[in-house]
């Protein structure tokens, strides 16, 4: 389930931030943090976009 949650993210369908943003929607609470270290370890943010 972490694995489809970071594609989402990644794709833009979701975001790991806790409030909606804009269409994208949020991902369960209990999955939140995992998905942020998977994309932080992706070099992504918690939004799917690449960190500076």
């Amino acid at each position: 389930m972490l694995d489809l949650y970071v594609a989402l993210i990644i794709a833009g369908k979701r975001t790991a931030d806790d409030k909606p943003n804009g269409s994208a929607g949020t991902i369960l609470e209990r999955y939140r943090q995992p998905a942020i270290e998977v994309l932080t370890s992706l070099g992504l943010d918690k939004h799917g976009n690449p960190i500076d």
